[in-house]
């Protein structure tokens, strides 16, 4: 399906991914937000969702929605600081910051702050549209055994339950 120029495309990424900190850390090395974490492959959930946009909704109409805290990890997994149409100052100040959490910090300090339905969703009404979405095999993965359970029923072993090979 081509993407079309009416469509928009909002995605959540803001949880802290509390409940599955044991499983990220064992994965990543870090008790890091699921969204950002490779579960399965070499994408991550958030890079996974924006890829499965992409052939419905243009780059440039396609937001994210993230935590300021968690931008040392979102920032490289988004190709395009989000809101440029709407608010082209904000990303103007963010667009050159090295992606260092203090830097970062400072940044966002200078920044006034705005409210996302107010400020860009209300500017925007003849983009935005709500669709029916038929069954798409959502899950929440916000525990260990939900995530084994949709895997399961897909019929795949979690890496992190596959056996290590003995060393010789």
């Amino acid at each position: 399906m081509a993407p079309t120029e009416h469509l928009w495309a909002l995605v959540l990424a803001g949880g802290d991914g509390t409940r599955l900190q044991a499983l990220t850390r064992l994965i990543a090395g870090a008790p890091i937000p699921k969204q950002y974490c490779r579960i399965l492959g070499d994408h991550s959930l958030l890079e996974t969702t924006l890829a499965r946009i992409a052939p419905l909704v243009p780059q440039e109409r396609t937001l994210a929605i993230v935590n300021r805290g968690h931008l040392p990890l979102a920032r490289p997994q988004l190709a395009s600081e989000l809101v440029r149409e709407v608010r082209p100052a904000d990303v103007a100040v963010l667009a050159g910051i090295p992606a260092e959490p203090d830097a970062l910090g400072a940044a966002y300090e200078r920044l006034a702050s705005w409210n996302f339905s107010r400020d860009f969703l209300a500017r925007v009404p003849e983009h935005l549209m709500v669709a029916r979405a038929e069954d798409l095999g959502w899950s929440d993965w916000g525990t260990p055994e939900a995530i084994e359970r949709t895997l399961a029923a897909l019929r795949v072993v979690p890496p992190w339950r596959v056996p290590l090979a003995a060393t010789a």
